[in-house]
């Protein structure tokens, strides 16, 4: 309801289960979760497991939600694994939300027509950001890590709003914290339409 007061309009679930230690009950409690709140839910992968990846993403229709923590499941920007993960996804067209060092990971999805939004992208990480974006129209970026000043502003002056999600960090974070930094990123009405609700919505288009 706070979110919603701020203008922030539907979001996105995922399981920190799934991504640590059981993808299979901790996406099927997302997906259940997701339902009840009226949330999209994300299927997270285990990033080390290609087989079980490659089976999950072969059942997923085009534009669903996949999450990756290949920073956290200690699986490597090389790990031939984790660029056939991201081959499939782009191919079968699906979104990826992939958490992680952009400068890393980033990388790994170029050249491939994916899109991606990045998660952790860090706001001493603008520069790398920007080069990124400049390739890859597919990516966007999440503004849960842009605490810093100026931060949003600047990275929407650069690629444009419709390329930047709000992020929460629900579960880490104190949801109002990140409600403030986007409040004070001076962005005009439209602007902050997109970044609040209205780029989500297109991308979320896709599997709908």
């Amino acid at each position: 309801a706070a979110w919603l007061a701020g203008g922030v309009a539907g979001g996105v679930l995922g399981s920190l289960r799934a991504s640590s230690f059981d993808t299979a009950s901790g996406n099927t409690e997302a997906a259940a979760t997701a339902a009840r709140l009226g949330l999209a839910a994300a299927t997270t992968l285990d990033t080390r497991d290609y087989l079980t990846a490659r089976t999950v993403l072969g059942r997923l229709a085009p534009g669903s939600l996949v999450r990756l923590a290949p920073q956290r499941q200690d699986a490597p920007p090389t790990s031939p694994a984790l660029a056939a993960i991201a081959r499939l996804a782009a191919d079968r067209g699906l979104v990826v939300l992939c958490e992680g060092d952009v400068r890393g990971y980033g990388p790994t999805f170029q050249g491939r027509r994916a899109t991606v939004v990045f998660l952790d992208a860090h706001f001493y990480h603008l520069g790398d950001m920007v080069a990124l974006a400049e390739d890859e129209p597919g990516f966007c970026f999440s503004t849960r890590c842009l605490n810093g000043p100026d931060s949003i502003t600047t990275l929407c002056r650069e690629i444009g709003p419709e390329r930047v999600l709000f992020g929460s960090r629900a579960g880490f974070h104190e949801g109002a914290s990140a409600l403030a930094v986007l409040r004070g990123a001076g962005l005009d009405e439209a602007a902050y339409g997109l970044v609040a609700g209205g780029n989500l919505d297109r991308l979320l288009a896709g599997a709908r």
